[in-house]
């Protein structure tokens, strides 16, 4: 376990407050290769930015149809994960939400919804292979 989540664990263990709030539970992933993703922290009632991207920037949403069934996913999505949906805006080639986790599951829950959005769109479409470009994007508000 590398220095940083070291003092991260005990700063959260310790009774840190975030924003006013007591954060009681938590889970993350370390990677220790020098060359690792950024560390993800997933914080149950954490607020996110969450944004994900088109493929080579192609448009994710091909007309109002695939509007609609992105909209059904993310909201079985919140059903099944226990999200807060604050704020969405779907552009052509990707997408903004903001996203309580009242669980901190946003990981399992974006891949349920990426990956989801991803599999109905292109049996809808006759096509093969990724929809979005690499892994969302999400800032801890």
């Amino acid at each position: 376990m590398n220095l940083y989540v070291q003092l991260l664990t005990r700063i959260l263990s310790d009774g840190a407050t975030e924003s006013g709030l007591v954060i009681q539970h938590f889970h993350f992933h370390c990677y220790t290769s020098p060359m690792s993703r950024p560390l993800r922290l997933e914080i149950a009632g954490g607020l996110y930015h969450v944004t994900s991207r088109g493929d080579r920037r192609e448009d994710s949403y091909h007309d109002d149809a695939d509007r609609q069934v992105s909209l059904s996913i993310l909201n079985q999505t919140c059903e099944r994960f226990n999200w807060r949906i604050h704020a969405w805006c779907q552009m052509s080639n990707h997408y903004h939400l903001i996203i309580e986790t009242v669980d901190g599951n946003l990981s399992a829950g974006m891949r349920q919804l990426n990956g989801v959005y991803t599999q109905t769109t292109n049996r809808r479409h006759q096509r093969v292979g990724h929809v979005f470009q690499g892994r969302y994007k999400s800032i801890l508000i």
